[in-house]
């Protein structure tokens, strides 16, 4: 197994030292050194499920910026991103887990992201116009 990898980024979100930010960093790091040793990875199943993992707990801070500040976030993109992995799955030669697993994965992703822009958006309107 190769030496675990971790990075020393330092991450400044208006003004203050993000410890969250910084221990998925680590543990993203960890899970791509994971992902190249040739053990744990002979299964494709299993990379997959490690990379959709490891993509999971780096989108967190993501939700989690969305959730507090609607406002700085474009829906649209994320609805790009889901028509791009959609046609990936289209385009997928067989449709098994280590081919499309990923895609159905950013679909997911992608599309919940969207909606909670979209529907975080329409309820801080509502509120603005309430008050």
């Amino acid at each position: 197994m190769p030496p675990v990898m971790f990075s020393v980024v330092t991450k400044y979100h208006k003004g203050r030292h993000s410890l969250f930010l910084y221990n998925l960093e680590i543990f993203y790091a960890f899970t791509q050194d994971i992902l190249r040793s040739r053990k744990l990875t002979s299964d494709p199943n299993l990379a997959v499920l490690f990379a959709i993992l490891s993509d999971t707990l780096a989108a967190l801070p993501t939700y989690i910026e969305v959730w507090r500040f609607p406002y700085t976030e474009r829906a649209i993109f994320y609805g790009g991103g889901a028509f791009s992995a959609l046609t990936s799955l289209i385009a997928a030669p067989n449709n098994n887990f280590s081919t499309i697993g990923f895609a159905i994965y950013l679909v997911i992703l992608n599309t919940s992201l969207m909606f909670l822009i979209y529907f975080r958006q329409k309820s801080e309107n509502n509120l603005k116009i309430n008050f």
